[in-house]
């Protein structure tokens, strides 16, 4: 497989807290989880990586291949990946925690550090409109994450998500409230080495996405656009090979982000018992790396230089 320089392009598998791998997976949906549930929890985690791995052994640019973890299920994932001289990247905002938080604020970049994570990761909805109270707090700690992840490190990688919330209740949503969030908080002083986005249906858009966040001579940051987001969604082939070839020929777009669409129900099958461990990380490694493959192939028939 050929293997561009990397500053062209960068994968990233993401195995963080966009699925929810004991209550979504092990199937624990009352209580908390038990220590039991939270070790089983990470030992999936740890399929998926091995899933990974193997995509890497079979072609897949370990360089330019990145595993994105949170560290508390995933410190062993983090951990292996760096071992492997793989690109990681670290959560550190708090899940579903109503406005966007960190989960150590004075701290947070030690522990990064000790896991010698390549970024730090965070995922945010800013929605255009609503709460303007709301809206300042959560800039200021974003504002505060960005200056610290300059001066300190590591480099933060931000994921800008639609805003789920409803026309009425006066968000612009979709694609064009991704890019009203942009610019809102380009305009804050929030400044990440890597913005991911979901993949946008429309060329027009991609490319607009894609412009505003290299706006001004931020020349030096990667822009990827986000495929197979959703666990709980089967993945239409043609419409994602639509998102993966949109991606690779968008001028200033880095690379994708495959997220856990592209394994849940293979890992399902895994827990339940109806497939075992080498069939589950080969069928992840197939599904990982025919999406990188096909974005390599995309990327050398594309006109952009």
């Amino acid at each position: 497989m050929p293997s561009p320089d990397q500053s062209e392009f960068l994968f990233v598998t993401a195995i963080d807290h966009r699925i929810d791998f004991v209550r979504q997976i092990v199937g624990v949906t009352d209580g908390s989880p038990t220590a039991a549930d939270l070790e089983r929890g990470a030992q999936l985690e740890g399929i998926v990586f091995a899933g990974l791995a193997a995509a890497v052994e079979a072609g897949l640019p370990k360089s330019q291949t990145a595993v994105w973890a949170e560290p508390e299920l995933g410190e062993a994932v983090l951990l292996r990946g760096r071992g492997m001289s793989m690109p990681t990247i670290a959560s550190v905002e708090r899940p579903n925690s109503g406005r966007f938080q960190l989960k150590n604020v004075l701290g947070f970049t030690e522990r990064l550090k000790k896991l010698d994570a390549s970024f730090a990761g965070a995922r945010f909805i800013h929605t255009v409109g609503g709460e303007i109270s709301e809206k300042e707090a959560n800039l200021q700690t974003l504002r505060r994450l960005s200056e610290v992840s300059r001066s300190e490190g590591p480099p933060l990688l931000l994921e800008l998500m639609p805003s789920p919330r409803s026309l009425q209740s006066g968000d612009i949503t979709g694609p064009e409230g991704l890019l009203e969030s942009l610019r809102d908080l380009q305009d804050a002083g929030v400044e990440p080495a890597i913005w991911v986005f979901d993949a946008p249906a429309s060329k027009k858009m991609a490319a607009t996405l894609a412009a505003q966040a290299h706006v001004d001579d931020r020349n030096g940051l990667k822009v990827l656009f986000g495929i197979a987001q959703d666990s709980k969604k089967s993945i239409d082939t043609a419409v994602q090979e639509k998102m993966i070839t949109q991606a690779a020929r968008t001028p200033g777009v880095s690379g994708i982000l495959i997220g856990p669409g592209a394994y849940a129900r293979v890992l399902r099958d895994y827990h339940t018992g109806k497939i075992g461990r080498e069939e589950t990380v080969e069928k992840i490694a197939d599904a990982v790396g025919s999406i990188g493959k096909r974005f390599i192939e995309a990327l050398a028939t594309s006109d952009i230089s």
